[in-house]
């Protein structure tokens, strides 16, 4: 069964404002555009682990990118999955 757009943005329903994210280091996932994005992507944005860092937000782990990014909400990373069962 193919989720339309309009179906996947009622089930993520904990965004909240940037303005309300913790600056404190730890990742979070962001709803963001990366800063150096070309002019006719602007509106393009996507969901993406980072953390503030420095005065700015990056993309986390820092190996996959260190472009600062534009973040319009964000919500807590989701726990990690149970490996005990031998997956």
């Amino acid at each position: 069964m193919r989720i339309g757009r309009a179906e996947r943005g009622r089930a993520m329903t904990n965004w909240k404002p940037i303005e309300d994210a913790p600056t404190d280091g730890r990742s979070v996932l962001l709803w963001a555009r990366l800063k150096s994005a070309p002019a006719e992507k602007d509106a393009a944005s996507y969901p993406i682990v980072g953390r503030w860092d420095n005065w700015q937000w990056q993309a986390t782990p820092d190996l996959l990118s260190s472009a600062p990014l534009i973040p319009t909400y964000w919500t807590e990373l989701p726990l990690e999955p149970d490996m005990s069962d031998g997956c």
